[in-house]
């Protein structure tokens, strides 16, 4: 079974999620001209953040791309939330951990954090986007 290949955008200055780009050869977001529609270059990283659809959906039928903030149903712990990563050392999407509201909050012992981990389940049906880090930086601050 074959995924879509997807990406979606962050434009950094008009701070808004584009999810209709087009990838130049060299791997970022194409700049068109207006008037023609001739390509003019590819944006740089400082100007348009690229995120690529990982393939899987939530239990509301979104569209799960990096950079997506999810919670999971099926945790023991409502203050965890997950940061969607690619994780380039093992080649695959990852779910990073973390408190919400505070990204740098130190996380439970490894045992106790494991045992979470392992209880989880990552299924479509348990996954829920409640944001992104672009749009909802609050997720990841420290909030008094």
């Amino acid at each position: 079974m074959s995924r879509p290949i997807k990406f979606r955008a962050w434009d950094v200055f008009a701070k808004e999620m584009d999810y209709e780009v087009t990838i130049d050869p060299d791997g970022k977001v194409a700049a068109f001209n207006p008037l023609d529609g001739q390509y003019i270059r590819g944006f740089s990283d400082d100007e348009k953040v690229l995120m690529q659809y990982t393939g899987l959906k939530d239990r509301n039928g979104k569209e799960i791309y990096e950079g997506d903030i999810v919670e999971n149903s099926f945790s023991q712990r409502d203050d965890f939330c997950y940061k969607v990563i690619w994780y380039e050392e093992m080649g695959q999407w990852m779910f990073d951990p973390f408190m919400k509201g505070d990204y740098d909050a130190p996380l439970l012992g490894i045992e106790e954090f494991l045992k979470t981990w392992e209880d989880v389940g990552f299924e479509d049906e348990t996954l829920e986007v409640i944001g992104n880090i672009y749009e909802n930086p609050s997720l990841l601050e420290d909030t008094p």
